[in-house]
């Protein structure tokens, strides 16, 4: 099948939107014959990794302007995102004009939007007269505010502009477009789907499936098949990691530790990973008395991050707003069992592993839940191996580019089918 891609990230070695775009070709390109619009600043990394492999003949990368990666990114993170929406508004935009012109020049079966995997912009690809796909985007998951009370004054804030924007994005000529344009659409969560269907999509029309997903290769590193039990080595080891921000709920989770160490379970928590919350969650580390229980880390790199995945034992992170969660995923992949938030991506993850999640309420109420929880995975040795066991299981059936890969392209027979009975 001839299909046009839109990807503005799609990068061989950077990560979060840049990792989907570059998995998402790369399964894809195994079945199709692919034209991906993508940004100027991946050139030079897709054409190193294409020069390097094998079986990219069929794949076509055209390199739409945008020079986000020029330059550094603010670091204040509300300015740094302001700046990357007006550059993909930009992109959006000539991306759309090249597509036109490519429509004339190719007989495209299909489009396919991949990332940017939001919601909020639309997708230059709406209009264009030919079937097209949406997704997976997500973005939809929203912040409880009654637990607020967790975020730094710029996380808040953060979120605080978040809402607005989710306000008037609803109500864009461009999303409404896009929403009403597609001939599906994919949400990556639960949360997300809801909120397309509240956008006037009909429910029939969206489907769920996450944008992250990990390579056999991927999976096969991360499998632990020595790995030590708690009681092996005399105490849980538990980790979480990515940005270090408020929505990820890491002050719940040292709240939740103190309490697991009143009530005697032995653990040593690793946060991989740094963010704008470090300075305010250190504070709180020496509050709470667990400063020898705890430890920030900074973001590991290769075969040290691999390593310290297979040896923790829990992947402790009560995410209070995220779409999919890479790092969960490789947590799991990693035998670790998993313990999130009962909203998100994160929770749609877990359940695939039929592990429950604790439920959104208080600081105080998530705290005792997480204490609960760290107890009874170190007083029930077997419920730790079978939960572990079936979260690296779930992974790889549910999580793997082998399924997203299947998935995908029955989306696509969807997609055209529905265009030839129009």
């Amino acid at each position: 099948m001839k299909v046009l891609i839109a990807a503005i990230a799609c990068h061989p070695t950077a990560g979060s939107e840049a990792y989907v775009g570059w998995q998402a070709v790369n399964i894809l390109r195994r079945e199709h014959e692919l034209s991906v619009l993508t940004s100027l600043w991946c050139r030079e990394a897709i054409e190193k990794a294409v020069k390097a492999g094998e079986g990219w003949e069929r794949v076509r990368f055209v390199y739409v302007d945008e020079k986000r990666g020029e330059k550094p990114c603010h670091p204040n993170r509300l300015i740094a995102r302001l700046h990357s929406w007006i550059d993909y508004r930009r992109w959006c935009k000539d991306a759309c004009e090249i597509a036109r012109q490519l429509i004339k020049q190719e007989q495209f079966v299909l489009a396919h939007h991949v990332t940017y995997a939001s919601w909020r912009m639309g997708s230059p690809l709406a209009g264009l007269g030919i079937p097209w796909i949406w997704g997976p985007i997500g973005g939809g998951e929203r912040f409880p505010w009654k637990l607020a009370g967790i975020l730094s004054p710029v996380a808040a804030l953060f979120e605080i502009v978040r809402s607005v924007d989710d306000w008037i994005s609803k109500r864009a000529s461009k999303v409404k477009k896009a929403a009403t344009d597609a001939s599906l659409i994919i949400a990556s969560n639960q949360e997300t789907k809801d909120l397309i269907v509240e956008l006037g999509t009909p429910s029939k029309k969206v489907y769920i499936l996450s944008q992250a997903f990990l390579g056999s290769a991927k999976i096969h590193s991360l499998q632990a098949p020595e790995k030590q039990s708690p009681h092996e080595i005399g105490y849980l080891k538990i980790l979480a990691g990515g940005n270090l921000e408020g929505r990820k709920g890491a002050a719940i989770t040292l709240h939740g530790l103190a309490l697991a160490k009143r009530i005697g379970v032995p653990f040593r928590y690793s946060y991989l990973g740094r963010g704008p919350e470090l300075v305010k969650l250190v504070r709180l580390t020496e509050e709470l008395g667990i400063t020898s229980h705890v430890s920030f880390i900074d973001s590991l790199r290769g075969d040290a991050y691999v390593d310290k995945l297979k040896s923790g034992h829990i992947f402790l992170q009560p995410s209070l707003r995220e779409s999919a969660g890479l790092t969960l995923i490789e947590a799991m992949a990693a035998g670790c069992v998993p313990v999130v938030a009962n909203c998100g991506g994160p929770w749609d993850i877990v359940s695939a592993a039929g592990v429950h999640a604790i439920s959104v309420g208080s600081v105080n109420e998530m705290a005792k839940m997480i204490a609960e929880r760290l107890a009874e995975l170190w007083k029930l040795p077997l419920s730790w191996s079978t939960q572990s066991e079936s979260s690296a299981k779930a992974i790889r059936e549910k999580y793997s580019a082998e399924y997203y890969g299947t998935e995908i392209n029955r989306y696509y027979r969807i997609a055209v089918a529905r265009a030839e009975v129009i």
